[in-house]
């Protein structure tokens, strides 16, 4: 497996729709290498706005010599799936990985695994995962349509009952509660997919009295809100101000005006990146981390900036550089 931080190359060879705006993209690595654990992503560069990017997709199962991920087309996000899905074969990309930050635990206890949308992606490789080792899992695939559920023939016919379909608009939503009333009483769930699922999931995960180790998730980075109005940042240790425009993220605004700020996942789920808030005028904070409890985000006493960010106004944030400490 390669370093985490390799930057590699890679011919696309196909790029198939696979659902309603979701596209399957295989390509070969000029390093031949592509051996996964289950769980794992690869951080792909795309141009957005003459912009040098990244944007994280999990691994799949797919044929030898190729890896293979796939991308939904999200009209509100900054631009990092549109480019994604203009590529076409013979096409030239950048990556690093695999990394795998949503690694399985295998320990012979009941696991269910919930997918949401296009969440579907890692939770391929974690059923198979346990499917081969013999560890007994439920895997519940959820979708508004059945149409934009990617791979739904694939898994249907390789997970067979284990796979349970909740499909919103057939009137089979999914019912967090019930789920989990059905999850063995030491049993651990796992879960890929928007926040409003994974945020209706903690709760009843919490009502059922369970163990949060036992409670392992990924998320997309951001919620389909992500790209709103306009803000601007307020730095006054650094005497920095900078607009933060809908199509980027509040850190990447930061960075570009100047200030180095620590960062590692990008997702709002590590926590790394946060920022103290001094004051917020003329807006409020739409928090879109998976960091902070909610409790911590009704006090707005901090912002995770990879991702979060103001609905208009202006925010005063503080950072964590203390001369008197180098």
């Amino acid at each position: 497996m390669k370093s985490t931080f390799d930057r590699r190359t890679a011919v696309v060879v196909a790029v198939q729709p696979v659902a309603t705006d979701v596209v399957r993209i295989d390509f070969a690595p000029d390093d031949g290498e592509t051996g996964f654990e289950s769980g794992a992503h690869v951080d792909v560069e795309v141009t957005i706005a003459g912009r040098r990017e990244t944007r994280s997709y999990s691994l799949i199962p797919a044929p030898a010599g190729l890896c293979r991920i796939a991308v939904k087309r999200v009209p509100a996000s900054r631009g990092g799936s549109a480019a994604m899905v203009r590529l076409a074969a013979g096409d030239r990309l950048v990556f690093s990985g695999p990394t795998n930050d949503f690694p399985a635990v295998f320990d012979g206890r009941e696991k269910l695994l919930v997918a949401g949308g296009i969440g579907i992606t890692p939770m391929i490789s974690h059923a198979r995962a346990c499917a081969r080792r013999g560890e007994p899992f439920r895997l519940v695939y959820a979708g508004r349509t059945r149409a934009g559920m990617a791979f739904l023939d694939e898994v249907a016919a390789e997970f067979g009952d284990r796979l349970e379909l909740r499909i919103s608009d057939e009137a089979t939503r999914l019912d967090p509660a019930a789920q989990i009333s059905r999850l063995a009483a030491d049993g651990a769930l796992w879960f890929c997919g928007p926040h409003r699922l994974l945020d209706g999931l903690r709760h009843a995960w919490k009502a059922a009295g369970r163990s949060w180790l036992d409670f392992r998730f990924e998320s997309f980075g951001a919620r389909g809100d992500a790209c709103g109005s306009s803000f601007v940042v307020s730095v006054p240790r650094h005497g920095v101000e900078v607009t933060v425009p809908p199509e980027r993220s509040m850190l990447e605004a930061m960075e570009a005006a100047g200030l180095d700020l620590m960062s590692f996942c990008l997702r709002g789920e590590c926590g790394l990146c946060a920022l103290p808030v001094t004051a917020v005028e003329g807006g409020r904070i739409v928090h879109m981390d998976v960091f902070f409890s909610d409790e911590e985000k009704a006090n707005g006493a901090s912002i995770c900036p990879c991702v979060s960010r103001l609905d208009g106004g202006r925010i005063t944030v503080d950072t964590n550089y203390r001369p008197d400490a180098i």
